[in-house]
């Protein structure tokens, strides 16, 4: 819609949004209020200094809507939003260009794929910006210990873990240690906000530490999309199949990255990259810490980790 179809008011400490939508071809008046996001969104998108927004609301809310409504209408025939509701909130002031992928999307599509595969969620979490989901397959697992030459001769590495009592995992319970083992994982996040892309990452954890190494295979989509309301619009149709290459990525993904001879070859990579000696260790962490504009004491923490390795 167009901002300058937005008008803001006051009642009762909120700040409110008003504006007519169509319900079932009618035009409707609808009031949201602002959410925490859309404060902060509609304070970015108007150039009003946060700090000052703040205040505002906090001490002087007419002047804060008075504000609002005057950048809201200000070349606002062209100013074109998104709004994303919840109930009677607004939850995010997004461009109108914003690209729609929701949390429950990812989520069914991933899990159902993962789940008949045999993984199992390691971690999951949802906060009003983000949706974090992390999967682990505990049926195969391998070391990572240096010994390529071995891992290729024999396979004797890879074995199944197990999942202890509190819910982490490990490996096989009869392993003469040494090394570290490592498990697939595809560690999931998206915003439906407008606080990041969505990603879906293969990666190997160190389930010891619950440590985790994403490799080169990630699928990372923008929330980016053609601008709606300006010139030629593609239909519902187009988009749901547009969406839907997106969701068959991630399982394409999912299945990869729990395929044991994928697997396989992602732990030959770090073994040989372990067994790899460095002759200038400790210019190479240099080169590591300039790069990363790491501490002093992260750089001390490294070399002393190489020095003598901490046992997880």
């Amino acid at each position: 819609m167009a901002a300058k179809d937005i008008t803001a008011s006051e009642a009762d400490g909120d700040i409110n949004i008003e504006f007519s939508m169509p319900v079932a071809g009618t035009p409707t008046a609808t009031r949201l209020r602002l959410g925490r996001i859309a404060h902060t969104q509609t304070a970015d998108k108007l150039g009003i200094p946060r700090a000052y927004y703040r205040r505002m609301f906090d001490d002087a809310p007419e002047l804060l809507v008075t504000n609002v409504n005057r950048w809201l209408h200000d070349d606002g025939e062209k100013r074109l939003v998104l709004v994303r509701a919840l109930d009677d909130y607004a939850r995010a002031l997004l461009s109108n260009s914003y690209r729609i992928l929701d949390n429950y999307s990812l989520f069914f599509h991933v899990y159902a794929v993962a789940k008949e595969m045999g993984a199992t969620v390691q971690r999951m979490d949802l906060s009003d910006e983000r949706f974090y989901m992390r999967l682990l397959m505990p049926d195969f697992g391998a070391k990572i210990d240096g010994r390529v030459a071995d891992l290729k001769a024999k396979g004797l590495y890879f074995a199944p873990g197990y999942l202890r009592d509190n819910g982490t995992f490990q490996g096989p319970p009869r392993d003469a240690g040494g090394g570290e083992w490592v498990f697939p994982a595809i560690v999931t996040s998206n915003s439906e906000v407008g606080y990041g892309s969505l990603s879906v990452g293969s990666a190997v954890m160190a389930v010891e530490c619950i440590n985790y190494l994403i490799s080169a295979k990630t699928l990372d989509k923008i929330h980016l999309g053609e601008r709606k309301g300006e010139g030629f619009v593609f239909s519902d149709e187009t988009q749901r199949l547009k969406d839907e290459t997106i969701w068959s990525e991630a399982r394409d993904m999912v299945r990869a990255t729990f395929d044991p001879d994928t697997f396989r070859e992602m732990v030959l990579a770090l073994n040989e990259a372990r067994a790899t000696e460095l002759v200038e260790p400790v210019e190479a962490v240099d080169v590591v810490v300039r790069h990363y504009g790491m501490s002093d004491d992260d750089r001390q923490a490294i070399l002393n980790e190489m020095i003598s390795p901490s046992v997880t």
